[in-house]
């Protein structure tokens, strides 16, 4: 049985999704494909547009055999945390041959020994760094300064094929490697690959159309990022038409204006509420995440908030990226704790919960119960005697998370009644 694992959050699924499951389907040989995907709130520090079992339906519609959750303290993390919390899962299946990924470069060789040596950093080029993030500087420019006086000053030439910039220029430098946004996702998914000493092969695909943060439109290979902006600048979901499958256009038809879109700032009252909860600024330092300055600094403004988006921007500085905050607010929001993420980290791996698969993957199943390292949730009801308390803890979150989640969404969308617990896992 020839297996191939997908990282996914599919905010919103798109033809360049298709394009990847077809692709990594012909060029792995895959009898399966495996995807992970992130719940309901995703890495950028959001909410989905559409809640997980909507986006785990279009998965199987097009052609996703199985689809698991990742659960919410890799979903939500950093990049590295998302890779390694994805990575850690799929390893314990001992039944992924292959993880296929997208990235900008299309060039695995380049990609992997980028990976190699942010795997095991010298103490040279670290020191580089520290100086370079005292400067105030984001984590990603930090690195790419930093790697840039370690090659001058040791005169050592990093190989990479060139890779293609947008200005049609081809070059070898690794800061040009580490500016898009799906190479440095694959650098961490290989990274975790390393480190894990993961038997797990990878496999990349060249990403095509829209870059990750384009909002326009190139062909029918739209970005993510670019659908999200175009329907709400729109607010109907015919001007992204030509960027969805058949498929996922009429299923999401079917929950328009019932249960989504939903956004950041469909959040902003209950975030307000949770930050008028504390009267002492220690108590924000228990949350996942959570630097003791950006603790400081929320507390100190948090009279100043308006909207989620508003707030994250004022506590936005040259060293804090908006992302990086919004994650920050997001596990405050949905009382994500420091404690029970290490953890989930530090054991690795908890569970696979099942959110659909396809008929024709009974095979697939079995073979998943029977090799699997880790336990398999089907239904919630049987996850006290399966599950141990670390596990557990983990498995609460993601089931309060998707209860926050629908408790906005019952608040944009009067009516809409959602319980976790009723929900079995979709069959296509």
């Amino acid at each position: 049985m020839n297996v191939t694992g997908i990282i996914a959050e599919y905010n919103p699924f798109h033809n360049g999704h298709l394009y990847h499951l077809t692709q990594a389907r012909r060029e792995t040989e895959a009898d399966f494909l495996v995807v992970l995907l992130s719940g309901d709130f995703v890495q950028r520090g959001e909410p989905a547009i559409l809640d997980k079992w909507t986006r785990t339906q279009m998965a199987l519609l097009c052609g996703a055999d199985l689809v698991l959750e990742l659960p919410a303290f890799a979903a939500t993390g950093s990049a590295e945390y998302f890779a390694r919390g994805a990575i850690s899962l799929f390893s314990a299946s001992n039944l992924i041959r292959f993880l296929s990924f997208g990235s900008e470069s299309g060039d695995l060789a380049s990609l992997s020994r980028a990976a190699s040596f942010f795997a095991h950093e010298p103490a040279s080029y670290q020191k580089m760094l520290r100086q370079e993030l005292k400067k105030g500087l984001s984590f990603p420019i930090a690195r790419q300064n930093a790697f840039s006086s370690w090659q001058q000053q040791t005169e050592n030439h990093f190989p990479l094929a060139p890779v293609q910039t947008q200005d049609s220029k081809k070059t070898d430098d690794l800061s040009v490697l580490l500016s898009f946004p799906n190479n440095l996702l694959a650098i961490e998914y290989l990274k975790a690959l390393y480190r894990l000493k993961s038997p797990i092969l990878p496999h990349t695909l060249t990403r095509v159309g829209s870059g990750y943060h384009d909002v326009s439109f190139v062909g029918q290979f739209g970005s993510a990022s670019g659908i999200r902006n175009a329907i709400s600048s729109s607010g109907t979901l015919d001007s992204v038409k030509s960027q969805l499958p058949d498929g996922v256009f009429d299923l999401w038809q079917t929950s328009w204006a019932q249960s989504s879109p939903i956004g950041l700032e469909d959040f902003s009252s209950l975030l307000h509420y949770r930050l008028l909860s504390f009267s002492e600024r220690f108590e924000l330092s228990d949350f996942y995440d959570l630097s003791p300055d950006l603790a400081d600094r929320i507390f100190r403004i948090r009279q100043s908030y308006t909207t989620f988006s508003e707030f994250a921007m004022l506590l936005k500085t040259r060293q804090l990226t908006y992302t990086r905050v919004s994650r920050s607010l997001i596990h405050l929001l949905l009382n994500m704790k420091q404690k029970t993420a290490d953890a989930f980290f530090e054991n690795a791996a908890a569970y696979f919960r099942i959110l659909g698969f396809r008929k024709s993957a009974t095979p697939l199943l079995a073979a998943l119960k029977k090799k699997s390292d880790l336990p398999i949730i089907t239904k919630l009801a049987d996850a006290r005697q399966l599950l141990n308390a670390s596990a557990l803890s983990v498995l609460h979150q993601d089931l309060y998370n998707s209860a926050v989640y629908h408790a906005a969404v019952a608040q944009k969308y009067p009516g809409h009644i959602y319980n976790e617990y009723r929900r079995s896992p979709i069959i296509q």
